[in-house]
């Protein structure tokens, strides 16, 4: 921030923002590439939908991300943690999740959005991001995705309808912790 804030002005939620398991899109990012987007994220802005949707640019975020960390964990507890069906590349031997806060201004503007958070009617998250590498992922034979890797670098997150990533969502959680990485 540009000034100081007590605790109480500001909301802080942890999201689990970008995963590798194969997404909604048929994509798996790289455990480098997923490691680029959580080294950049911090700082960038956390809006209420992607900025740069169909309807053009929607303005400022009504936050920031900070705190960014992957977690390692084996490929149950990713499942488990994720909470949907997900599949990893067949050679996957663990998985990694990123986890990411957000704070938005405890603001009257803001109230809706915080409340719709905590309510969880509002909290899928999809992050846009950079990358260099798109090559093809093999099963049996067919081609069941495509992995993304090689250098990248976070643009923003959104809270999104449904994002590419299944899982990608706020963390429900008393004390808003991350697992603790294996």
């Amino acid at each position: 921030t540009l000034k100081e804030h007590s605790a109480d002005e500001m909301y802080v939620r942890t999201f689990i923002v970008a995963h590798t398991a194969l997404d909604r899109d048929k994509e798996i990012i790289s455990d480098g590439l997923l490691q680029n987007i959580a080294d950049t994220l911090a700082g960038k802005g956390f809006f209420i939908k992607h900025p740069m949707s169909q309807d053009g640019d929607s303005g400022p975020g009504v936050g920031k991300w900070f705190d960014t960390e992957v977690v390692t964990m084996s490929l149950d507890d990713a499942k488990k943690a994720l909470g949907e069906a997900v599949e990893f590349s067949p050679t996957a031997t663990t998985a990694k999740l990123l986890y990411a806060s957000a704070y938005v201004p405890r603001t009257n503007k803001h109230a809706d959005t915080i409340a719709d958070i905590d309510a969880g009617v509002a909290g899928f998250v999809s992050a846009s991001f950079s990358y260099s590498n798109y090559e093809p992922i093999e099963k049996d034979g067919d081609v069941i995705g495509y992995f993304l890797s090689g250098k990248g670098e976070a643009r923003e997150a959104s809270l999104v309808w449904l994002g590419a990533q299944p899982g990608a969502r706020a963390v429900k959680a008393a004390n808003q912790q991350k697992p603790a990485a294996d």
